[in-house]
Order: structure tokens, then C-alpha cells, then sequence
């Protein structure tokens, strides 16, 4: 008798208790680096739309972010939409994602515009890394590096090697570009 009394006293002790309030919204990122083809979700504890609008593009998106980004929301379910990105987000770049100010559930009650956080693009990236000793002979081995570089945008790589340079200890070097099909393992430029 004494263990169910101390049993209900405790329920009653933790039903009194206020449960820590969940955040009324969500943004979910997949990946975690930001890419042309990230999915970026938007959820909300609370209906937003009614079911009519289920689906439907919305013309001021509920999401937005600094620097800004183009792209269209469209409402997956009544709690819940998807912003695609209709151009790449910019290289090497972090954004900062906010819920829209003003906004507004099903109910009309307030949504708090709130922070949802920062995610970033790539920047540049080696991708690979080959290095070639054409001579054998002695002490006149010459090493010759080869390098592919990755980029989120599209570049034009003779620009891009007419302003990269490497650095080594003695002196700095100026980069070649070799166009696809020229040197040994590089045989076609695929984007990114």
C-alpha cells in the first residue's frame, strides 16, 4: 500500500513539472554543407497552411537568409515545406538562415522569428594529387606535381591559372592550365 502511494505521489510530482517547450521550429539541412542539391526543410510544431495549399509554391518564402539566396519554398504538408535553390548558392560562402518576420500559423497566432542557424558552402578543394619524378638519374630527380581542383561554381580554368601561383620555400611558381585530353591521367573537364 505504501509502495503505490509513493508511486502516485511521484507521478503527481513529475506530472507538475513543466516540460522543457520544444522549439516551434525546425530546419533541416542535408547534407550539412550547403550544394546546389542540398535539401533544406523547414518544420513547424503548428500547422502553417491549411491543406489546400499543400504543395503549392510559396511567393514570399517563410525562410529566408544573409547574404540572400534564390530559391522557392513549397509546403510539403500543412506543418512542414522544402526551399530548392534555383540558383547555386555562392562559393566559399556562410549563410545564415532566419524564419521570415511577421509569420503567422493557421490559427493567426505568431510565429517567433527566430535564428535557425548558419551553414556554408565548399570553398576550393583539392580533389587530387599526383606527383610525377620523370628522371631517375642521381641527384637530377625532378619532381612534377598535378593537382585537380574542385569548384562549386563554374570557372574558366586558363582565368583561374592565370591568377594561382604555388609557394615553396625558394621561390613561387606560376600554375598551368592544361585543357582536357592534354597530359597524362587528365582526360575530360567534368563541372561540378
Amino acid at each position: 500500500m505504501k509502495t503505490r502511494a509513493f508511486f502516485a505521489a511521484l507521478c503527481a510530482l513529475f506530472a507538475g513539472l513543466s516540460p522543457v517547450p520544444a522549439s516551434a521550429v525546425e530546419l533541416v539541412i542535408e547534407p550539412d554543407t550547403l550544394s546546389p542539391s542540398s535539401t533544406v526543410e523547414l518544420r513547424f510544431d503548428t500547422p502553417m497552411v491549411g491543406k489546400d495549399r499543400v504543395g503549392s509554391v510559396e511567393q514570399a518564402s517563410p525562410l529566408v537568409a544573409a547574404p540572400a539566396v534564390k530559391g522557392e519554398f513549397r509546403w510539403t504538408s500543412s506543418r512542414s515545406g522544402q526551399f530548392r535553390f534555383t540558383q547555386p548558392p555562392s562559393f566559399a560562402t556562410s549563410y545564415k538562415f532566419a524564419l521570415r518576420p511577421g509569420m503567422k500559423d493557421v490559427e493567426g497566432t505568431a510565429v517567433e522569428a527566430t535564428d535557425l542557424g548558419e551553414f556554408a558552402t565548399e570553398g576550393l578543394k583539392v580533389a587530387d594529387e599526383w606527383r610525377a619524378y620523370p628522371y631517375y638519374s642521381g641527384d637530377s630527380a625532378q619532381r612534377t606535381p598535378f593537382y585537380i581542383l574542385q569548384f562549386n561554381d563554374r570557372v574558366n580554368p586558363a582565368e583561374i591559372a592565370r591568377q594561382a601561383y604555388f609557394v615553396s620555400k625558394s621561390s613561387p611558381a606560376r600554375a598551368r592550365h592544361r585543357p582536357p585530353g592534354h597530359g597524362e591521367g587528365l582526360q575530360k573537364a567534368v563541372p561540378c
